[in-house]
């Protein structure tokens, strides 16, 4: 998975707002639900399993079970409202949003 520079700005500047430590990492996972649905938020530090990965100046992980499946998806800013990420893959958006 990847991530826009839009995201990461976007993410950098929620973090910030909220006053989240500059060393946590962005966390991609299955929302618990059975709808299929991801939930992102931060972590002080990814799970033994995650894949961790670098982007523009972002630490971020995904959950291990799902990893394979968001290979080639790039996690963008959603076109205002809600959700605020939206996760596309060809230049699509994917069935699964995040928010």
């Amino acid at each position: 998975m990847q991530l826009t520079t839009r995201a990461a700005e976007r993410v950098q500047a929620i973090r910030d707002q909220e006053s989240i430590p500059g060393d946590a990492s962005l966390r991609i996972a299955r929302s618990g639900d059975d709808d299929g649905g991801l939930s992102i938020g931060f972590v002080a530090q990814p799970d033994a399993r995650d894949e961790v990965a670098e982007a523009h100046g972002l630490r971020y992980c995904v959950e291990q079970e799902i990893a394979p499946a968001l290979g080639s998806a790039v996690l963008d800013v959603g076109d205002g409202g809600e959700p605020p990420f939206v996760l596309r893959r060809n230049g699509n958006e994917a069935d699964g949003t995040a928010g």
